[in-house]
Parts: structure tokens; C-alpha cells; sequence
């Protein structure tokens, strides 16, 4: 018979998948769709034939992703959502299809898309294409590029714009690009306060992209979730199921370490899931389902028998963890089981950990075959089989390899001729992002900067942290002074985006907005500004700045005082020659 891990991978790997393609084009009814997903559920459960099966925790729960508590099972409903917003998805986005202007022709060939309803009359697919378009505005917007091809009424592109829905007596054939002056470089305030109100103004002020005629650029209609703007199915799947985490004290550094594990058998993962998922059929927990059932603990039939309980205090786990060389002490543990592991994995190592949880499969086994078989409970025999189960790791011999790694120190000194600016941009995975950079003239430093911001991706980090480093470069520059300025980065990515003008297929369209302001504010110097590919250690004082500026909420901008060399320390290594074959390489 398969065990829980058994039927997870299965289901993984084809039960899910069975039916991916007709849900991909086809509206699959909410019914059929549950249904699949009670199968799911009843194969994994254990149920056979007739017999009569329990789930001791919701589907839902199952299908919650790993790092958020749950087993990362699809949930069929959502994952059939996911994949009919594909459709909806090319049909917003490329409206040029035959198929999308036959829609069009049929049921909206007046109006906008996002005006566009369903009537009674109207098939199935495009009933589910209206639903489903309602959640799709808070998920899409317009990256704004010359503002040509975006209708400022009919289509969303600032935060508020769903008000403007109402207004169908406003001319939608009104673009963005008619509410900009582009020779000041500025929005028409008096034409903006004409179509809007107060606060969807200040919305425009705040958070609009400006339209820009420097680049041949067309406006894009992106999704937000994704740096490349472009919707995905995973990523879409992710956002229907991002609100469903199990409640609980286990936080998700746990949950990644428990699945990290690779020496550790799948069952026992499984095990140990269930287990602080409350999913173990322990007595107190068939009680709360089947009233006539026992909470009495089976084996010193003192206590009613809780997962704390079961694992810690009944007398013979006592003498399993006494005997085991983790040292636990079961008196002081809290009488929650999630907060029990949490109180014993934080002192825990890796191997530690494993040795714990082998040692809780061996428990549950040991506890099942005295309950169940009515055999006595032998902690010396846990022992025992928890010793097999890690001897084939510990017997393996552990070559500790050491390599001596030469650091590649590149000294530089900055040039006594022109300006040289080098920036950095630190981002944690999260959105806490830090920007720095420090701006030397004729070999010497004139001034720095750092600021924290909250930011979505790395290559947007980087993309602001240039942008910073040009405007503060610019409020030190005498207008008439004709020099060289050269913008010193690691990010190569950004560099191939300026030097070929791309700012639409960039790491990330969110940075498109920065990219155009960076190529107008370039231009004020022409081709004496330069923006130049480096090595990490080329920008390290920058980096050590935009770490510290990522961990603490810091916006300083001016000469470096006393305060600041100290975060530079050994970091900060100036060498003319570094300078100079920068300067000499061929165009």
C-alpha cells in the first residue's frame, strides 16, 4: 500500500495533470471541478473502494504551496482559473488576433474591452472572460512608453482609473499622450483636472509613468505580478492561492528546512507535516470527529492522548527522548505541539533535526503498534531503529576540502581628469532595497549618497540606484563645464539596456519608467556621459553603502563626514590604473 508520500507524488505528477488541457480552453463547470478535487483528496486520504474514509485536515490546506505550510498540491479549481486568465490574458493584451477581433465584433464593437459586459445570451467562455476580467484589473496596468496607444478614459492606466468607468459620455478616444507636455516635460494640470477629480490627479502626479518621445517606444500593457510583464499560469496560480496559508506558529524557515532535507526519507517529511499540521489520527483528534471515540491515551490511559502528549509526555516517550542523545527535556515543553518542535528545532542542527524526526516516526510507529496490536511499548527498540535508520549517514566519511580562495582586490584611484561616479543597489529578496553611489572629480570625492527604498526586483534596484547617481551628479555640475562623466556599475544587463536604447524587453518592465528618465537626463550631457560595465569589486565601497542603507532606513545625501568612512573601511580601494584602462579600451 502507498504511503502519504507515495500518493503525493503521484498526484503531483499525473493525477493533476490529466485534465491541464481541456481547462486550458475550455470553462470546465465549478461542480466537475469539485468533484475532481474530492477524488484527489479521497485517493490521498487513503480510501478504497466503499470504505468509508477521514480527512483530518481540509483540501484546501493540502493545496496551500510548501513554504506557506501545505504540501503544494495544485487545488484543480484554481489551477483551471490559472489557466482560462491565459485566455483572457491574449486577449487584452494582443487585440489584433482573428479571434480577438471576432470577439470584439460580437460583443463589444463600440466600446472598450474594459467596459465590455455579458448579457444572457452571451456563450460560456465569454461569461467566464467578464468574471474573470474583473479580477484582472488589480493585477494589470499600462507601462506607459509614448502614451500614443493608451485611451486616458477606456483603459486602466493609474491607480483610480476604475471610477472613470462611469463617465461613458467622455471621448475615450482621448490618449495619454494628449494630457502630457512634452516640451516641458510635465502633465497638463488644466487638462488633468478637466477629466478628473482631486484625488485621481494626485494619483497621476504620484504614480503615472510620464510618456516620452526621447526612445521609439510603445506603450505596454503589463502584469504586475511578473518582471517581465508578461502573465504566467504558475505565477497566475500563485496569486489565486497566495490567500490560503495555514494558521500556525511554524514559520516558513522551518517549513524550507524540512523539505530541504535530502537525507531524509519522503514519508517522514509527510510524517512530520501531518504531525504539525494537526493530521495525525491521535485519539484526542478522532474525538473532536467521532464522538463516541476515546480521547483516552491508549498506552498509560491517564490523560486524553494530544499530539504533546502522545510525542512527550506520556510515559514512554519520556524514556525514548531520556535515552536519546538530543537531551530533551520533555517537563518544560509548552503544551502546544508547533510550538513544542519550534522550542527544540531553534537549538537544533541539521543533523540534530533528523535525529529528531526519525526519532518522532519511530515514536508514532512504536505508539501505533501498541494501540493497534496491543504490543508493549519498548523505547529501547525506537532507539534502536532510529540508530539504523542514521547509520548509513554517519558511517559515511565527511572530507572537509578546504580551499584557499584568492581575492581579486582591484585598487583603484579616480582619474584626475573628468567626473567618475560608481553605484550599487542592494535588494533582499522581499522589496527592502538600498541605493548608494559616490561621485568623484579630478581625484577627489565630492560627494555620496544612500537611500533605503521599498522595491520590487533586483535589476529595478540597480536601474535607481543610476538614476540617483545622474541627478545628484547633476545638482553639483557647473552648467557651462565641459568635462567627461563616466557612471561606473556591475549590472550589465542595465548597461546593454542604455548603450541599444531597449527598454522593452528589459529583466524587468518596471524599470522602463526609470530607463526613459535616465536617457532624457543623460542627454543634457550628450556623448560626454558615459555608463560603463565594472566587476563587483570595482563598486565595492558603493555595495558596502547600499547594504547598510538596505538594513536601516537611511536617506543621506552631501560630502562624506566621520560617521560614514567607517562603513567604507578596507572596502574602498582607489588605483589610477584601473581608471586608466577604462579610459584606453577601444570604443
Amino acid at each position: 500500500m502507498l504511503s502519504h508520500a507515495g500518493r503525493l507524488v503521484l498526484i503531483n505528477s499525473v493525477l493533476v495533470t490529466l485534465p491541464v488541457y481541456f481547462m486550458s480552453f475550455e470553462v470546465i463547470p465549478k461542480g466537475i471541478l469539485k468533484k475532481l478535487n474530492s477524488l484527489l483528496a479521497k485517493f490521498f486520504w487513503g480510501k478504497i473502494g466503499q470504505e468509508r474514509y477521514m480527512a483530518l485536515i481540509s483540501w484546501k490546506k493540502v493545496c496551500v504551496p510548501i513554504e506557506k505550510g501545505g504540501l503544494g498540491v495544485k487545488d484543480i479549481q484554481c489551477f483551471g482559473e490559472a489557466l482560462f486568465q491565459k485566455v483572457v490574458w491574449t486577449l487584452m493584451s494582443n487585440d489584433r488576433t482573428m479571434w480577438a477581433q471576432v470577439v470584439k465584433a460580437k460583443y463589444y464593437p463600440r466600446i472598450g474591452f474594459w467596459n465590455a459586459k455579458s448579457n444572457s445570451s452571451a456563450s460560456p467562455m465569454w461569461k467566464q472572460v467578464n468574471k474573470l476580467k474583473q479580477r484582472f484589473k488589480e493585477d494589470v496596468g499600462w507601462c506607459i512608453g509614448d502614451g500614443q496607444g493608451v485611451s486616458a478614459i477606456a483603459q486602466p492606466w493609474f491607480r483610480g482609473w476604475e471610477a472613470m468607468r462611469q463617465y461613458t459620455h467622455l471621448d475615450a478616444q482621448k490618449k495619454v499622450a494628449n494630457l502630457f507636455d512634452f516640451a516641458n516635460n510635465h502633465w497638463k494640470i488644466e487638462e488633468l483636472q478637466e477629466l478628473f477629480n482631486q484625488e485621481q490627479v494626485k494619483a497621476i502626479m504620484e504614480d503615472a509613468s510620464k510618456p516620452s518621445v526621447e526612445m521609439a517606444v510603445s506603450d505596454k500593457l503589463v502584469w504586475k505580478h511578473t518582471n517581465s510583464g508578461a502573465y504566467t499560469v504558475k505565477e497566475g496560480y500563485k496569486q489565486l492561492v497566495r490567500n490560503n496559508p495555514i494558521s500556525g506558529k511554524i514559520d516558513g524557515a522551518l517549513w524550507a528546512r524540512i523539505w530541504g532535507w535530502k537525507n531524509v526519507a519522503p514519508k517522514v517529511r509527510v510524517f512530520m507535516w501531518r504531525l504539525l499540521s494537526k493530521a495525525l489520527p491521535i485519539s484526542q483528534n478522532m474525538h473532536t470527529r467521532i464522538n463516541s471515540f476515546s480521547p483516552t491515551c491508549q498506552r498509560c490511559l491517564e490523560e486524553n492522548e494530544y499530539e504533546v502528549h502522545c510525542f512527550f509526555f506520556c510515559q514512554g516517550s519520556r524514556a525514548v527522548w531520556f535515552g536519546s542523545q538530543l537531551g530533551v527535556q520533555t517537563q518544560y515543553l509548552p503544551l502546544d505541539i508547533q510550538e513544542a518542535v519550534m522550542q527544540i528545532c531553534t537549538r537544533l542542527d541539521d543533523e540534530q533535526v533528523k535525529f529528531f524526526c526519525y526519532t518522532m516516526w519511530e515514536l508514532w510507529k512504536e505508539r501505533n503498534e501498541t494501540v493497534l496490536n496491543k504490543k508493549s511499548f519498548q523505547p529501547k527498540a525506537v532507539l534502536q531503529r532510529v540508530k539504523g535508520w542514521l547509520e548509513p549517514i554517519d558511517n559515511t566519511p565527511h572530507v572537509a576540502i578546504q580551499r584557499r580562495q584568492m581575492r581579486r582586490e582591484e585598487r583603484f584611484i579616480v582619474s584626475r581628469e573628468g567626473w567618475q561616479i560608481i553605484m550599487d543597489g542592494s535588494w533582499d529578496g522581499t522589496q527592502a532595497a538600498g541605493t548608494a553611489h559616490l561621485i568623484y572629480k579630478g581625484g577627489k570625492l565630492m560627494a555620496m549618497g544612500m537611500q533605503s527604498h521599498k522595491l520590487q526586483d533586483p535589476f529595478l534596484t540597480e536601474t535607481v540606484a543610476l538614476k540617483l547617481a545622474i541627478k545628484h551628479t547633476k545638482e553639483l555640475v557647473d552648467t557651462d563645464e565641459a568635462q567627461s562623466f563616466h557612471f561606473f556599475t556591475d549590472c550589465a544587463n542595465l548597461v546593454c539596456a542604455i548603450e541599444e536604447n531597449e527598454v522593452q524587453n528589459l529583466p524587468s518592465w518596471r524599470a522602463s519608467g526609470e530607463l526613459l528618465q535616465i536617457a532624457a537626463d543623460m542627454s543634457y550631457w550628450g556623448s560626454a556621459a558615459k555608463v560603463i560595465h565594472i566587476q563587483r569589486e570595482g563598486v565595492q565601497a558603493a555595495h558596502s553603502l547600499a547594504n547598510h542603507a538596505r538594513t536601516g532606513s537611511t536617506n543621506y545625501q552631501g560630502v562624506p563626514h566621520n560617521t560614514i568612512w567607517p562603513m567604507l573601511h578596507h572596502s574602498m580601494f582607489l588605483d589610477d590604473q584601473f581608471f586608466q584602462q577604462v579610459q584606453e579600451a577601444p570604443p
